[in-house]
């Protein structure tokens, strides 16, 4: 069954942690294992996940380690831009608990491409604008997570409801081209390209043509997880 939680009154970001958590620290897996486990309440202004057998918590948590190790080896300036490009970037809750590790990480210029038909209408901006509100200290009331999100210097989303207006904006240098790409739990009945309803397999065939045109790197980072299991596309 599914248990897909974001919170919907609050208009401050409020993270309650218990004592064995501030023991682990914040990071990805904290946030990831205590929302499963409801140890830690969260009720931060729509931001969601869902903990499905598509995208269990285990797997979420490696999928994250996957992409933090990565990027690591890119080794890039931790001052330039870094932009992590969300296939079916949903509640936007997976990319928050990442961009966490990469703030603890020391990369200071983050930019997210979150890509997702819902990103058309209200409920997708709900989801960007809480992102927003994740990552601004204006609006972190635990000290923990304000510390964290004081230490970057610049936070950028660019939503896209369609993969093609990404492409067409990039080519026209009003988005930025991606060093990493993710496609996280996705059952796609959507068409990321027209308003059509298209096959499962068909998703892998428009990630690959998006990442081929949008890449900053000959080699960005490539992580899926579908089915529970999480691969590493990265190119060696």
């Amino acid at each position: 069954m599914k248990k897909f939680i974001h919170s919907i009154t609050l208009a401050t970001v409020v993270i309650l942690v218990t004592n064995s958590a501030y023991a682990i620290g914040i990071n990805s897996q904290t946030l990831i294992n205590l929302f499963d486990q409801r140890e830690m309440i969260f009720k931060i202004k729509n931001l969601g996940m869902c903990l499905c057998d598509n995208a269990p918590a285990d797997a979420r948590i490696e999928a994250i380690s996957a992409q933090i190790e990565g990027i690591n080896n890119l080794k890039l300036d931790k001052d330039n831009e870094l932009v992590i490009v969300v296939f079916g970037s949903g509640g936007l809750f997976q990319t928050y608990a990442l961009i966490i590790d990469l703030i603890k990480d020391g990369y200071k210029n983050i930019s997210v491409v979150a890509i997702d038909p819902i990103n058309g209408n209200e409920k997708g901006k709900k989801y960007i604008d809480g992102l927003k509100n994740a990552l601004n200290p204006e609006f972190i009331s635990n000290k923990n997570i304000k510390n964290i999100a004081e230490k970057i210097s610049s936070f950028k989303i660019y939503p896209f409801a369609k993969m093609n207006d990404y492409i067409e904006a990039v080519k026209e240098d009003k988005a930025p081209k991606g060093h990493s790409y993710d496609l996280i739990d996705q059952p796609t009945v959507f068409d990321y390209k027209t308003d059509k309803k298209y096959s499962k397999n068909m998703i892998f065939d428009d990630f690959e043509l998006l990442i081929e045109s949008t890449k900053a790197l000959e080699k960005p980072v490539v992580v899926t997880l579908m089915n529970g299991k999480v691969e590493n596309h990265t190119k060696n």
